[in-house]
């Protein structure tokens, strides 16, 4: 998971392993994860050069890292995951307590649900739903996430119609 391999990124190896084998596996998880936070980033509608400037690093830098060809300091991903609004010890406290209740769906399995109940409500009580998730997010300073507040809302119409 991601979270696994931020924890590792950041040099914890297990026991046992020597420091070839240790920047090797980080050497390996720096071009797998570059990537997935690329993409994340990109996501979210923030773009590399806005990265780097909030990061205080060259906007090569963050590409060649989101590329899979370079390493990042670890300070420098803490800032990327701050920007991200991610934070690592959360997502760590959270696989933790998933792994002792054992949660069985994953983030496509919970989609397709909604989607299931959704289709499955009123049209009336899908209307005030959807209504409800435009209301909380028309304040959002994320622009995906205001075009998609847009999308929906222009949905939202033509169901009335």
């Amino acid at each position: 998971t991601l979270t696994a391999q931020l924890l590792l990124l950041r040099g914890m190896g297990t026991k046992g392993e020597d420091m070839d084998q240790v920047t090797n596996n980080r050497r390996t998880l720096s071009n797998n994860i570059g990537p997935k936070i690329a993409q994340l980033a990109k996501s979210k509608g923030f773009t590399q050069s806005q990265i780097a400037q909030k990061c205080g690093v060259s906007r090569i830098t963050i590409q060649r890292f989101f590329n899979g060809k370079t390493e990042i300091r670890s300070g420098d991903l803490e800032k990327i995951l701050n920007i991200l609004n991610l934070d690592l010890s959360s997502d760590v406290d959270y696989l933790i307590n998933s792994q002792r209740y054992q949660i069985p769906h994953s983030l496509t399995q919970v989609k397709g649900d909604l989607i299931l109940l959704m289709e499955s409500l009123s049209p009336e009580v899908r209307k005030t739903i959807l209504d409800n998730i435009c209301w909380w997010t028309e304040t959002s300073d994320n622009d995906a996430l205001q075009q998609s507040t847009q999308k929906l809302k222009s949905f939202v119409k033509n169901m009335e119609a």
